[in-house]
Order: C-alpha cells, then structure tokens, then sequence
C-alpha cells in the first residue's frame, strides 16, 4: 500500500484513470481483485467510477465486494444509474416540453436546424469527443444540408463512429434541466440537442411514412444490481435515443443469449458478473413517436426501429429462463402520470443510462 501511495502521488489524472492494454484501468483491477486499500488510495487521488472497461463494466460492477461497493458510493464514485428522477416528469411537463418541439422546427424549419447542428454540435461538441471521425460525421452532415434531409443523420447515427453513443451521452446530460426550463436550452449543447429532437419527432419527411408501431426488441447484457431495481408495473422513461429491432434474433445477440459461458464472473465465486436481458417493447400509441429506419441505417439487416428521448414504457412482467440464463422484460407504451395524480408510479431511468460513462471511456 505505501508503494502505490507513492506512485500515485506522481501521477496525473490522465495516467491514474489511463484504460491498460488488459482493457481496464487500475481502479477496475482493484475492484475486482477486492483490493480496498488500493481502490481507497485509487479514490483519494482521482480515479473515475463512471469509466468501463472492455467487458462494457464499471469498478463498481466488477465487485462482489460489499465493503467496496459502499466505498464507490459514498464517495460518489459508483457510476450507479439515477434509478429514479429527481424531479418526476409529469404528463403536463411532457406537454409543454412537445409543444416547445413541435414550436421550434416549425418556426426555424429543416435547413436552418441541420446548419445549426453541423456548424455548433458537430464542430462544437462532438470533435471534442470524436476528434478522429469528425470529419466522417460532417461530410454526413454537409450531405443532409446539400438533401435538406435527415436520411445523411441518421446514417450517421448508425454509422460505426460512435457518434450514437456521443448523441446519447448528451441527451442524459442535458435533458433534465431541458425539462424543468419548458424547452429553453440554456447553451449550445443544449440547443443542439432540443432540435436534434424537434426534427426527428415533427420532420414530415419521417412522419407519418415512418412512423412505427407494434413489437420491437432489444438486447442488453447487465448486472443483477441493475435488474432488480426494476418492478413490474413501474414506468421507465428514456433520457437518450433508443435502438431497437423488429427481429428477436437480434436482440438475442446484443444480450449474448446462449453464451453466457463467456460473460465475466465474479473473481471468488465464479459465478456471472453479467446476465442476458432481452426486452419486447409493445408499442400501440402514435404518441410514442418510434421510427423505422431500417432502410436508412448503414446496417439494413438489423431492421432498426428507434424509439426518441423520453417515450414512456410501463413494465408489464419480469421473467427468467433458467435454461438460457435470460431474462425477459415486458413493456407496453403509456402516458405519464399527472403532476396532481396521488397514486403515480415509480419512474425509473432507462435500463442503461450512465452519465458520462461512454464520453469519458471514448476520450
């Protein structure tokens, strides 16, 4: 322990927090050798909870450890999802936030928004982020203001640039406060993201000819901690933009469903650090908003249907196969509860936001 006191005390941040060749930082390490001295010495001078590691975990998820799980979270450092809003949106604070939407793209129109995105989000934020594929993502953006067409975005949002992950990231970050300011962005990251939102939710070239409804699916890989937080009946809104699929099969391969031989397990127990989470998403109301852009994705064969930032879910059950190691949710599209309904439900985050985690990995 002194031995890495000393050396971290003439390190920077960059090279505490640096992702080794192994794919993990030594904060990770720690965590999952259950090292508490190291991981205390490690929080003291500066490493991040919220970065992950190849095995798409955080510290926090690499422990079996209680003692060290309590150690991330009272310094702040477990990188856990906000289960639950702070401030609850509200069926009215929805309302007004699609009115500002809709008020926006009509008042400023296609052009103007795609001008405002490339020459503020792209040059602005995103190559702060994505230095080495900027130029990619504006030549995407050049296209759909040559088109004045969201077709070029959206293949840029399913290019494989991380430029998704960068989008959503930002969405997590600044919808919140989007929310309670009514849709006044309060700065140019704001800004961009509100009419990202406005033109993907009311651009009539999408509507009504895109516009989707019935069973879509989609697959994670996550860790009990995160599952069961999660009851039957409770309402999940989504902050990011999210990827589904009309086909299972799909999905059954983003969660890893038949390989759990291969997932990551605990260091002492040997048993799964992640399991297989496939959800079907019963979607019945025009106001969900979800698109098909199957047949403008980069990636045709994954028959992508996206749902926009804050659609409202219900969870309608929870179930496990033990022969397949899988869980399977259950969720059907809804409205949010009034600001003056006394029996509201629990409104959770979605399955798998995690502020800053992705930007800070990608940098």
């Amino acid at each position: 322990i002194p031995r890495i006191k000393f050396h971290l005390a003439h390190m920077s941040s960059n090279e505490i927090n640096r992702i080794e060749p192994n794919g993990s930082t030594a904060l990770h390490v720690a965590c999952y050798h259950h090292n508490a001295g190291a991981v205390y010495l490690l929080l003291r001078f500066g490493a991040l909870g919220s970065i992950k590691n190849r095995h798409d975990l955080t510290p926090y998820e690499e422990t079996t450890s209680f003692r060290i799980k309590e150690l991330l979270l009272n310094t702040g450092q477990a990188s856990l999802i906000d289960w639950t809003f702070v401030d609850p949106p509200t069926r009215e604070m929805k309302q007004k936030f699609d009115s500002a939407l809709k008020s926006s793209f009509s008042t400023w129109g296609l052009p103007f928004i795609l001008e405002y995105l490339h020459n503020y989000y792209v040059c602005r934020h995103v190559c702060k982020v994505l230095s080495t594929s900027t130029q990619n993502i504006e030549q995407y953006f050049t296209d759909a203001r040559t088109a004045t067409s969201l077709s070029p975005v959206i293949k840029a949002y399913t290019a494989p640039l991380e430029f998704y992950k960068v989008v959503n990231q930002h969405c997590i970050k600044v919808l919140p406060d989007l929310l309670q300011a009514n849709g006044k962005p309060a700065n140019t990251l704001a800004t961009s993201i509100f009419y990202l939102i406005a033109s993907f939710n009311y651009d009539p070239t999408l509507r009504p000819n895109d516009a989707y409804t019935g069973l879509v699916y989609r697959g994670l890989k996550m860790t009990l901690d995160y599952i069961q937080t999660y009851k039957k009946g409770e309402l999940v809104v989504n902050r990011p933009f999210i990827s589904t699929s009309k086909r299972i099969n799909v999905a059954n391969m983003f969660a890893g469903v038949g390989e759990y031989g291969h997932f990551r397990r605990m260091k002492f127990s040997n048993n799964l650090l992640q399991v297989s989470v496939r959800f079907t998403y019963r979607i019945n109301r025009i106001e969900t908003r979800a698109i098909d852009i199957a047949n403008i994705s980069i990636i045709h064969a994954e028959e992508e249907v996206l749902l926009m930032p804050l659609s409202i879910f219900r969870i309608l059950d929870i179930t496990f196969d033990e022969n397949q190691s899988l869980w399977d949710i259950e969720l059907e599209d809804c409205d949010l509860p009034s600001e003056n309904d006394p029996t509201a439900p629990i409104i959770h985050c979605d399955f798998y936001e995690r502020p800053n985690a992705q930007v800070k990995a990608l940098k």
